[in-house]
């Protein structure tokens, strides 16, 4: 749904386990998407590390601070991952939000049901908004603007 209506290129972070999916895994792969493991913290920073190269190169990168498909349709706790990488990188953060897909996809589910879904994208947040910050105040900025979107 993302890189239909995003423009230009981007990569996302992606759940490690996704890129041994058959057909998935390796188009995810071959496409330049970046494993990130919620197990192994050393692989998670190595991730991070990738994405933040990618990001001072140029490159939009996508990441959900969740970390996972909500069950309720209602924004759960957000990861460190996705602010650290932000600090470090210092670049313009755009908070979307898909309001309506956990009804029709749901997390450990096969079955697709019919339904809407729509994009919404707040305003960047440019790095001098959030230097300041520590990654737990940057987490509770972006989720209030996320809240926001999501209403």
């Amino acid at each position: 749904l993302y890189f239909g209506h995003l423009p230009g290129f981007l990569r996302a972070l992606e759940l490690e386990d996704h890129f041994r999916w058959f057909f998935y895994g390796p188009i995810i792969a071959h496409i330049g998407m970046i494993p990130i493991s919620l197990v192994n913290a050393r692989a998670a920073l190595a991730s991070l590390e990738r994405a933040r190269r990618e990001l001072a190169a140029g490159t939009s990168i996508l990441v959900l601070p969740e970390g996972q498909r909500t069950l309720t349709g209602k924004l759960m706790e957000f990861k460190s991952g996705a602010f650290r990488l932000a600090r470090g990188a210092e670049v313009d953060l755009v908070p979307v939000v898909i309001h309506g897909a956990w009804r029709i996809a749901r997390r450990g589910s096969l079955v697709l049901r019919p339904g809407a879904v729509e994009l919404r994208f707040g305003a960047p947040i440019p790095p001098h908004e959030y230097e300041g910050l520590s990654h737990d105040g940057l987490r509770e900025l972006v989720r209030a603007r996320m809240e926001r979107l999501d209403a």
